[in-house]
């Protein structure tokens, strides 16, 4: 028997829903992803309910966040024996007779998700053992989960560093072509974990002077985090891409950004988007650049 490792979070996700499938049944096994108040599927085994990679449900209405919360079990054969569950709002949308749900986490506690699986009919209690089984590998993709975002964090850094190659000679901040290679890498992360991000875009007025484009980088630079990008695309445009960040965090960097700017009395336009599941992130910098061009200021991203 050939035994080789698994490459990557979303390989290893897809074996352990076959293989608890295949042990226990119940017709749909998820690893899921919660941000705020969304609950993103990342991965399914799906033998019934219909339910697509990608789509987003309520956090708040579902069972896992009473799970995770200590409010109900993480094994419960009959839901409907389980008051909290029954009242969740999860159950006017999908006929949930059994559940099992186990917290994916993080290298320091937080929490990244769920492993959980539902069923319409009820089912017999599981043996000691078979739960033991399942927490076993609801912790080992928490581990896999830790060791690929290590692993990715320190390629994002590696990047954007003085030695990354294809830097912009003025700025020293990414060129043009790695920017494309940045998004189309970021894009394949975020449909493998369910990360959110936000692209912003910086247009200068035509014919910036050196010290205007020295000025600029340097305020990008030293407002962005270490494992977010940023990059000159154009003979007057900046890109930013920050990495595991949502709405909120996009809005106040482009406060942040504009304050920055017109205190130095730079004329600038500044358009902000974030990353939709369905279109992706090259769709949410084509909104961002559009925003900026159009002179938009709104701390609404860009729709």
């Amino acid at each position: 028997m050939n035994i080789e490792p698994f490459d990557n979070f979303q390989h290893a996700s897809r074996a352990t829903l076959s293989h608890l499938y295949q042990r226990f049944g119940f017709a749909l096994w998820m690893v899921t992803r919660t941000e705020g108040d969304d609950w993103q599927i990342l991965f399914t085994e799906d033998h019934g309910y219909d339910i697509s990679e990608g789509q987003v449900f309520r956090w708040s209405d579902s069972f896992c966040k009473r799970m995770v919360a200590g409010q109900g079990p993480q094994f419960a054969p009959r839901t409907g024996e389980i008051p909290v569950y029954v009242s969740a709002e999860i159950g006017s949308q999908l006929d949930v007779g059994a559940y099992i749900g186990m917290p994916l986490r993080r290298v320091d506690g937080s929490l990244f998700g769920t492993l959980c699986a539902i069923d319409p009919v009820g089912h017999e209690d599981l043996e000691q053992r078979d739960r033991d089984l399942i927490e076993l590998l609801a912790t080992l993709l928490s581990t896999v989960l830790t060791s690929e975002s290590r692993t990715i964090d320190q390629m994002r850094r590696e990047a954007t560093s003085e030695d990354a190659q294809d830097l912009d000679a003025e700025t020293g901040l990414l060129d043009g072509p790695a920017w494309e290679r940045v998004l189309a890498a970021e894009e394949a992360t975020a449909r493998d974990f369910g990360s959110p991000a936000c692209v912003v875009s910086i247009e200068l007025s035509p014919g910036p002077s050196s010290s205007a484009l020295h000025h600029v980088a340097g305020i990008v630079r030293r407002m962005v985090r270490e494992t977010d990008f940023a990059a000159r695309v154009g003979e007057h445009t900046f890109a930013v891409l920050m990495v595991e960040c949502g709405a909120s965090g996009g809005a106040r960097f482009h406060r942040m950004v504009q304050d920055e700017l017109a205190a130095a009395g730079i004329a600038a336009s500044v358009g902000w988007a974030t990353r939709e599941p369905s279109t992706g992130i090259e769709q949410a910098w084509k909104r961002a650049e559009a925003a900026a061009e159009a002179g938009r200021t709104s701390d609404r991203p860009a729709g």
